[in-house]
């Protein structure tokens, strides 16, 4: 639910601001105050119950907490799996939804028109918790996960050759993403001893921000040397392939192992492990 809030907030942005700063630019700087102080006082809120649990439940899983590297070098090949799907994912789309107002008035639509785009890919995310409902009810998740994975590398690659409207590819692209956003994370929890999940939710956090930092400035320098998208576009949909090969990867797994069965197996943590030499032999 967070991750909703969080997207509406970016629609409210990409959308509702450009249209208010055509249209009286001390109402549109007047919402963005809001804003900031909505999301001061959410994080207020947060942080209060955070340390309320803490003190009342925190000692139960003090184990947990910290990021060891003990812990990482025991991680099996399934949870870089997800957390290369995640990483990927997450830095092509939000970097598209950042820059795809300025891609699309490159390709004739007005400003007002590109950001209402932008902002309807953004609340796609309101289906994240049924989405993420329906596959925790499913056993093929990973077919799911390869569906997706493929749809944004695709989607890529058609705006990258200007074939059809890039708006209905953006928003294949931004469904996708739901799906994947909303389960791929949540499973770390069905590969990973429950003692050790601090340590691998700070990693893939590490992973995902840190390629933020620089995903962007190589998009911004591609787009800037060479005066087109194509580059970038190709480069989205690369970085969705190497997704797309992780997603097929834990099928394998899955297929092994029955990795996703709704619960964290400790038989299985052993078995995945010695399943990455395996794979180095096919």
């Amino acid at each position: 639910m967070t991750n909703v809030f969080g997207q509406i907030g970016n629609a409210i942005v990409f959308w509702v601001l450009p249209i208010l700063g055509e249209t009286n630019l001390f109402m549109a700087m007047s919402s963005a105050f809001l804003l900031v102080c909505c999301s001061i006082v959410s994080t207020t809120v947060y942080l209060v119950l955070v340390k309320y649990y803490d003190l009342h439940k925190g000692s139960e899983n003090s184990a947990s907490s910290g990021m060891k590297w003990s812990d990482i070098q025991k991680f099996p090949l399934a949870y870089w799996c997800l957390n290369i799907i995640n990483c990927m994912s997450t830095c092509s789309t939000f970097v598209i939804m950042s820059l795809g107002p300025s891609y699309l008035i490159t390709e004739g639509y007005t400003g007002s028109e590109a950001g209402m785009m932008i902002a309807i890919m953004n609340l796609l995310v309101v289906i994240a918790p049924f989405s993420g409902w329906a596959i925790d009810k499913t056993v093929h998740r990973c077919k799911i996960w390869i569906i997706c994975c493929l749809a944004m590398s695709v989607g890529f690659f058609m705006m990258a050759f200007k074939i059809e409207d890039p708006v209905i590819w953006l928003m294949i692209i931004g469904l996708a993403f739901t799906v994947l956003n909303s389960s791929v994370n949540a499973s770390v929890a069905l590969v990973i001893q429950p003692e050790t999940l601090g340590t691998a939710y700070g990693l893939i956090g590490f992973l995902f921000t840190s390629g933020l930092l620089f995903y962007p400035l190589v998009i911004g320098n591609l787009v800037e040397s060479s005066s087109s998208w194509f580059s970038s576009h190709i480069v989205f949909a690369s970085t969705n392939l190497i997704s797309l090969i992780a997603a097929i990867t834990l099928e394998v797994l899955d297929r092994k192992n029955s990795l996703f069965e709704g619960k964290f197996k400790s038989e299985n943590y052993e078995i995945i492990r010695s399943d990455e030499e395996e794979l180095k032999m096919l």
